[in-house]
């Protein structure tokens, strides 16, 4: 993992931030509260915007099934 999460917290992430690399060990369930997240496959982008959520169809490989960057202060 790429950046330092706090469980249970609402954690403020960096523009350009990287929060989870493609193929990692699903450490975390986070929800969009502001913001922007973008993530990238190696076939296709899209964006988590805000009341989205990230990690939730990852956890079923137990694997993260794309990397996930902050696009704005998040």
């Amino acid at each position: 993992m790429a950046v330092e999460l706090k469980p249970g917290a609402v954690n403020q992430i960096k523009k350009g931030t990287v929060l989870f690399e493609e193929k990692g060990d699903v450490s975390f369930i986070c929800a969009v509260i502001k913001g922007h997240i973008s993530a990238y496959t190696e076939a296709a982008g899209f964006q988590v915007t805000v009341g989205g959520f990230i990690g939730v169809a990852d956890i079923f490989e137990g694997k993260y099934l794309a990397t996930y960057v902050a696009d704005q202060d998040t």
